[in-house]
């Protein structure tokens, strides 16, 4: 093996992330899953179905809220399983993360986040032409200059499918075990 071939092994097996791009951090997937409103969102959804469904009422309010709180933290993780496969790479999470620190970016996908919240909530959305007509033009440089980057490709994937039936089913058997409640 010569010299090159040699050196450039040694620096693939050093540095594994020269070789893949590093899938996205935790902390990145939260950031973008609070960016997006899906924390509300999951938040919000499960609250309610507490609220209303009266199937939960048959549980003392102990173990209705450890139940809730923990189909909620199963609803978080396996959205965030879903934002990190839809990412791929830290690299995008973090792109769109320093995007939405932009004065353009902190617009449109404050605009997002609040149209995914209000959707959900029932509430009206927010009108996204007055939030487009109301962009200034380094705003605009902003969104565009995004638009350009392999991390704007996100736009054009599916949002990942998450939690089956299968495994919502396993989620309210952990739950209800970690709860105490015996199931018949």
């Amino acid at each position: 093996m010569n010299a090159f071939l040699r050196s450039m092994c040694l620096l693939l097996l050093c540095f594994p992330s020269i070789a893949a791009a590093d899938a996205p951090t935790p902390q990145s997937i939260v950031a973008v899953e609070r960016m997006l409103g899906l924390d509300v969102t999951i938040d919000y959804v499960l609250a309610k179905l507490f609220e209303t469904d009266a199937s939960f009422e048959v549980f003392p309010p102990g173990q209705r809220k450890c139940l809730l709180d923990s189909l909620t933290e199963n609803a978080h993780a396996d959205m965030r399983q879903s934002i990190g496969s839809m990412f791929g790479d830290d690299a995008t999470a973090v792109a769109w993360i320093a995007f939405a620190k932009t004065p353009g970016g902190s617009k449109v996908l404050g605009a997002m986040r609040d149209m995914t919240i209000a959707q959900v909530k029932g509430q009206p959305v927010p009108d996204m032409a007055a939030v487009e007509a109301g962009l200034g033009a380094a705003e605009r440089q902003d969104i565009a200059a995004f638009m350009q980057t392999p991390a704007a490709e996100v736009m054009q994937k599916k949002f990942p499918s998450f939690g089956s039936a299968d495994q919502d089913a396993a989620a309210v058997e952990v739950a209800a075990q970690n709860c105490g409640i015996v199931r018949k």
